[in-house]
């Protein structure tokens, strides 16, 4: 089990807010305190402890004390595409999500704001029982999964193997990268059909 936050040192999670298309504005009041222009807040995250902060602030009504009279959603995600395309379309108004999903839709010309960093490693790359991975080259004709292309997971897998010469069979490589649900790398381990896969906990450790 290679441990990623050892590894490669990335932000996991920016938080992130549509200013325009989500509807969101912020202003100074006479109190320098924000303002908002609406009277209800949709706030997105995933399920993993990667988004803790999320997860926590929902739990002590943190974000409820901070917008006194604002009504606060919210709204789960398996991927960053999956979130990236919610917020750009205005159907969350602010959420966590990692740098590479943020940065590729900002390239795309989506207009997105960078507010904070709120989390920092978390990922872990997992290998199938019997399978010895101890380095990045031992990911030489490999399968290997990320939830999604260009997501944060994805990025670190291109990382870990920019150390080595190997690169993915898209890129006439060796390496097998694949896209999967983390829900689903047990079940596919098990059935010998997947070698490795980098997921956030709470899916590492259940694996």
């Amino acid at each position: 089990m290679l441990n990623l936050s050892k590894k490669i040192i990335i932000p996991v999670i920016i938080i992130i807010v549509s200013l325009i298309i989500g509807g969101l504005t912020f202003g100074s009041s006479a109190e320098d305190e924000t303002e908002f222009t609406r009277n209800k807040l949709v706030i997105g995250y995933f399920p993993n402890l990667t988004h803790a902060p999320a997860m926590i602030g929902l739990e002590q009504n943190f974000y409820e004390e901070i917008l006194e009279g604002i009504e606060v959603e919210t709204q789960t995600f398996p991927d960053g595409s999956l979130f990236m395309d919610a917020l750009t379309t205005g159907a969350v108004d602010i959420g966590f999500v990692g740098p590479g999903p943020a940065l590729n839709r900002y390239v795309e010309g989506a207009k997105i704001v960078n507010i904070a960093g709120a989390s920092n490693a978390g990922n872990v790359m997992v290998a199938a029982p019997g399978v010895d991975i101890n380095s990045p080259e031992d990911l030489a004709d490999k399968v290997v999964a990320t939830p999604a292309l260009g997501c944060t997971h994805d990025l670190q897998l291109r990382k870990l193997i920019d150390q080595t010469e190997l690169t993915t069979t898209r890129r006439g490589g060796s390496i097998d990268h694949r896209t999967q649900a983390p829900a689903n790398v047990a079940g596919l381990f098990r059935r010998g059909q997947m070698d490795a896969a980098i997921v956030s906990e709470p899916w590492a450790s259940r694996i």
